[in-house]
């Protein structure tokens, strides 16, 4: 320890930046000098620059009751690399709910944001609420009366994103977090709505849209944000995959993660990675216990939600 002392403090910071989330925990309790570095903002700042270019795989599950209450919806925030939890402040009831979770690196704020259906006699509208992490209640915000269609979020360019349907057209809709005001993004002019899956995400930090039927597969990336200009960058035949599947209904998940490789997810729980270049595809070995479950990715945070008291029917590996 007495060498270590000689080192100069940034570089200590720079080479803590580099370690887990677990490991750093631990290494909070070593001494006070350490307990104050792992504290920096310079470090924290490093260390989420880095997991933001390694993400990690989480996959979760959720047991459903035959019997739904909407007057007591909870909804939790969790950091799956320091274990911690807390539940949020109880929202409006409802009947049904879509959430997104989004950061403004402005103000260094995280928010949640609520779209829900109320009824009033027999009419309905949609509404819209926002939460920022650590404050007591959601804030009502304005926003069109867009049917949104997936309960799958993608947070890109500052902005949660959600296919909609809105005045009869397939539109995407996106929140930006830091304005708190809603925008209408096209989908491209060739889209084809009858296909038989789509889905939103991020794919090398550029909104996509995915396409699947049985049998193929097409990747179309948002290349301008502002001007609303798509570009189809993969179609993929599904059969080259495995031609003794017939492919039907595959849902999934695509990024590009490494070396170009994209990650696709089957409704059957299948996970593997796909190469462009040499169309081939390599699955992982899934641990059984896992099972059918979501897949998402999640980047390492030494941010403390400040409560490790788990609600109850939620737990985390280590």
């Amino acid at each position: 320890m007495k060498e270590m002392a000689y080192l100069p403090c940034d570089l200590v910071i720079l080479i803590l930046s580099r370690l887990s989330v677990k490991t750093l925990s631990k290494f909070r309790c070593v001494c006070k000098l350490w307990l104050h570095l792992i504290s920096d903002p310079h470090l924290l700042h490093l260390h989420s620059l880095r997991s933001k270019r390694n993400p990690l795989f989480f996959f979760s599950s959720i047991q459903y009751s035959n019997r739904v209450n909407t007057l007591h919806i909870k909804i939790y925030v969790c950091n799956p690399s320091t274990q911690e939890y807390i539940t949020l402040p109880k929202p409006t009831p409802s009947d049904a709910d879509f959430i997104g979770f989004g950061y403004n690196s402005s103000t260094k704020e995280y928010k949640v944001v609520r779209m829900f259906i109320h009824w009033t006699l027999q009419l309905s509208d949609q509404r819209y609420q926002v939460l920022t992490l650590g404050s007591s209640s959601w804030r009502a915000v304005k926003g069109p009366q867009f049917n949104v269609h997936t309960m799958h979020t993608a947070f890109v360019n500052g902005a949660l994103h959600w296919m909609a349907l809105g005045e009869g057209v397939y539109v995407v809709l996106a929140f930006d977090i830091e304005t708190e005001e809603f925008n209408v993004i096209r989908f491209p002019e060739n889209f084809d709505h009858s296909r038989e899956t789509n889905v939103l995400g991020e794919f090398g930090g550029l909104l996509c849209l995915t396409v699947a039927a049985p049998g193929g597969m097409d990747i179309w990336m948002l290349k301008d944000y502002e001007n609303h200009v798509w570009a189809k960058e993969y179609s993929i035949n599904l059969n080259t995959i495995n031609p003794y599947d017939d492919m039907t209904a595959w849902y999934f998940n695509s990024r590009d993660i490494r070396d170009g490789k994209i990650l696709i997810k089957s409704y059957r729980g299948e996970l593997g990675y796909y190469d462009p270049q040499s169309k081939s595809f390599k699955r992982f070995e899934i641990d059984e216990m896992i099972g059918m479950t979501q897949f998402s990715f999640y980047v390492e945070s030494l941010l403390s939600l400040g409560s490790r008291i788990k609600p109850q029917g939620i737990s985390i590996g280590s």
